[in-house]
């Protein structure tokens, strides 16, 4: 191996040392409470270094998003690929996107909305993802991910109309973006304390999440 490549393989580790300390402090503390010194500190680098990789808080908090988009996204393909009609491979989708929601601690609903601390990142997110802010590259590329997820949604969707899974008269791209975009209002709403409304009629954010799903697949199938 080069030194350039030892060079570039270097830099992309410490790079991924300072998303996964930034993503553990922001957990345990709170995104507003998160100093960048504080981050440096615990991935042994100076303050100087951090900001050669990124410029400012908001924009390691959008990488941090970014590479769990990526994530996702990855999850997505695989079980999409894995099924064969077009209604399995729906079902596989959110089946995948379920898992990474139970698992991924940081941007689970559920663990957001139970954690006061880790509710203010999301807040942020929200406010950029609203437009109130000006676009960050960052956001733009999360948009992207976004995006390409949408698209493995929509391509199941029309996988199952076509092979007689799903009903004839669903509209692959009007459903995925309807559905989609639900499931990301419902997510913002729990990063605004909507939790307490679940729980006051004795919800958890989890159990509506899974009803979720079942409805929206089974509005989906096609009757024999």
């Amino acid at each position: 191996m080069g030194t350039e490549d030892r060079r570039l393989r270097e830099k992309e580790q410490r790079r991924q040392t300072i998303l996964e300390t930034a993503e553990r402090i922001f957990a345990e503390k709170g995104f507003n409470e998160t100093p960048m010194d504080e981050i440096a500190e615990a991935a042994e680098l100076s303050k100087g270094t951090l900001y050669l990789y990124f410029k400012s808080k908001e924009e390691l908090a959008f990488a941090i998003f970014h590479k769990n988009l990526l994530a996702l996204k990855e999850m997505i393909q695989q079980a999409s690929q894995a099924a064969q009609k077009g209604i399995e491979k729906v079902r596989a989708i959110l089946s995948a996107y379920y898992r990474f929601y139970k698992e991924h601690l940081y941007w689970g609903p559920a663990q957001a909305s139970e954690n006061p601390h880790r509710q203010d990142l999301n807040r942020l997110l929200g406010y950029y993802f609203q437009g109130e802010h000006p676009r960050h590259p960052y956001a733009e590329r999360c948009f992207k991910e976004i995006q390409q997820i949408m698209d493995c949604i929509v391509h199941a969707l029309q996988e199952g109309v076509q092979d007689g899974s799903i009903r004839k008269e669903i509209d692959p791209g009007k459903t995925a973006m309807t559905y989609g975009n639900l499931v990301l209002l419902f997510m913002l709403h729990l990063s605004q304390g909507g939790t307490l409304v679940l729980k006051g009629h004795g919800y958890t954010a989890e159990e509506l999440f899974d009803y979720m799903f079942d409805l929206f697949l089974h509005s989906l199938i096609r009757e024999a």
